[in-house]
């Protein structure tokens, strides 16, 4: 590489801002793993690999989860075209595929989710190990209807452990997180406060409340709840997953999956006006996506998807294993999916990437919201 690609390559990092993330990690890998005495070609090597791209890395470590929420593809999606990859990751296969990841990007954190549950992993807290060793960031999500060994789980250090919630009362926490007991979630969350009290462990503790039109009586509650707790509380509209499943309630001509009595009666439930966002997204198509660049989304067996916002459909969305194929093939495959180009051509990556928190979505949210509050103190007719 010549100093002029070099500068180039750097003025790249700083335009997208990888450039001082690049930096850091590196040189936090560096202390993880000195370079040895190496020669001017492997060192020119190294530098390269410093400045390409970060990552984000979601990765399912279990192929199953204890819940069936009705928003979710792990119970809406066909069960015989969910991945192809079952049963446990083994610290092994992980240690591998960081391995492979460091080669090709600046990896930013490693997720070890994308759809399934990982707390019923019982090896989890030596998975975490794995990413630790690395001196990278390592997230976790759960619903917390289950806790294994507390202690362990803090002890293994995540930095980030989010805690899904959709009420207060079971009433309403039963019907969006299916098969979920939001008491036994309550007791969990107290469990584990005192653990992390008690080891003055330093993972930060953020419980993420899913809002739909139907339980916003519950949301003061569960954010007092956390905070007393000392966890970290945020809010945010709840969506239909995967995007196949908007799509086909949106544009039914052209569905690429099939809407359920169940699908529609938790779409009624949803705050985003779906017809209107998408309506309002495809006035500006777009050529690019966060989603398809940085981010890599692996099941439980290694195998590539294509992202965190589409089905992990073994026929239609499975890319190719992480470790048989470089990065750069992965975001070729990506960037020729008739699904990502159908994303980008409805300019729905600003919708999908921004948690649906752009301001044009708040206020057809607002309206919507206020006319189910008119809706509901409409007087009832006389017969």
């Amino acid at each position: 590489m010549g100093l002029l690609t070099i500068a180039r390559r750097l003025c790249a990092s700083a335009r997208a801002g990888h450039l001082g993330t690049g930096i850091s990690l590196r040189l936090r890998q560096l202390k993880y793993k000195p370079l040895p005495a190496c020669s001017s070609a492997q060192i020119r090597r190294y530098v390269e690999r410093a400045f390409l791209q970060s990552c984000i890395f979601y990765i399912d470590v279990i192929s199953s989860c204890n819940l069936r929420c009705p928003s979710c593809p792990i119970a809406n999606w066909p069960k015989g075209f969910w991945t192809e990859g079952k049963g446990l990751m083994e610290p092994g296969l992980l240690n591998r595929i960081i391995r492979k990841a460091l080669s090709e990007c600046s990896v930013r954190c490693v997720n070890l989710y994308a759809y399934s549950e990982p707390l019923l992993h019982p090896r989890l807290p030596e998975l975490i190990r794995v990413v630790k060793s690395y001196r990278l960031r390592c997230g976790v999500s759960t619903s917390l209807n289950v806790l294994r060994e507390p202690d362990a789980l803090l002890e293994a250090a995540p930095d980030e452990i989010v805690i899904s919630v959709s009420g207060f009362y079971q009433h309403n926490y039963g019907i969006t997180h299916a098969g979920g007991d939001i008491e036994v979630v309550k007791h969990n969350m107290i469990v584990l406060a005192d653990a992390k009290r008690r080891l003055a462990a330093k993972t930060e503790i953020a419980v993420y409340f899913h809002k739909y039109l139907t339980n916003a009586e519950d949301l003061p509650l569960m954010k007092h709840f956390a905070e007393s707790l000392g966890f970290k509380f945020e809010d945010s509209w709840a969506i239909m997953m995967p995007l196949e499943k908007v799509w086909a309630y949106v544009y039914p001509d052209t569905a690429l999956a099939e809407m359920t009595d169940t699908d529609r009666e938790i779409v009624d439930r949803i705050a985003i006006p779906l017809h209107d966002v998408l309506e309002v997204a495809s006035r500006g198509p777009v050529n690019s996506c966060s989603l398809q660049n940085g981010e890599v989304v692996l099941d439980v067996a290694g195998n590539a998807y294509l992202c965190c916002a589409s089905a992990m459909d073994g026929k239609r969305n499975k890319l190719a294993p992480f470790l048989d194929t470089s990065l750069g093939d992965l975001q070729r495959l990506k960037r020729s999916h008739s699904l990502c180009r159908r994303c980008m051509a409805g300019g729905l990556p600003p919708v999908m990437t921004s948690t649906f928190d752009l301001p044009y979505i708040h206020a057809l949210v607002e309206k919507r919201c206020q006319e189910r509050k008119a809706i509901n103190r409409a007087p009832i007719p006389k017969v």
